[in-house]
């Protein structure tokens, strides 16, 4: 793991997101990405950022056009139970770039981003978790330094107009 507690913090942020977590699934990723996407820029802080989006080899088979609808991102896939969140994982704990930026952006719910947020924190990064309501790990809550709620009433099936890839 990265240490960079000597270097100042850089006013950026730098964002990981888990978009099967944020979704519901690998299977609803096509339906409700795009609704992530607006969410997630609706709480955009003003500072430069950096993203990394991450989901499994099932989402990315079932929604080619990821890449294409998160221009500027970069984009991991990994196989497995939990490869998303595990690559995520690593680029939090390995990366440079996050143990540098002043505020790290988790957009997931998964217990397993508590402990390197919890790294990051202790290097003065503010932790902001972004997630659904009721699906944010206990653990994770506990090092947030924020939580950011996505409005749960745009992914419930039939309640609204979102539409998938054609």
């Amino acid at each position: 793991m990265i240490k960079q507690s000597s270097m100042a913090k850089e006013l950026r942020a730098f964002t990981v997101l888990d978009l099967e977590n944020e979704c519901g699934g690998a299977q609803l990723v096509p339906i409700y990405a795009r609704e992530v996407i607006r969410q997630f820029k609706s709480i955009a802080l003003p500072v430069p950022s950096q993203t990394v989006v991450a989901v499994g080899t099932l989402a990315l088979s079932l929604y080619p056009q990821l890449a294409f609808d998160f221009r500027g991102a970069r984009i991991l896939s990994r196989g497995g139970i939990d490869g998303a969140d595990k690559c995520l994982c690593e680029v939090l704990q390995e990366e440079a770039v996050a143990a540098r930026s002043k505020y790290v952006i988790i957009g997931s719910g998964d217990k397993m981003f508590a402990e390197p947020a919890k790294c990051l924190k202790a290097q003065g990064s503010s932790i902001i978790v972004v997630g659904r309501r009721g699906t944010i790990s206990h653990k994770l809550l506990a090092v947030a330094s924020q939580v950011i709620y996505l409005n749960d009433k745009a992914f419930h099936t039939g309640t609204t107009s979102i539409m998938g890839p054609s």
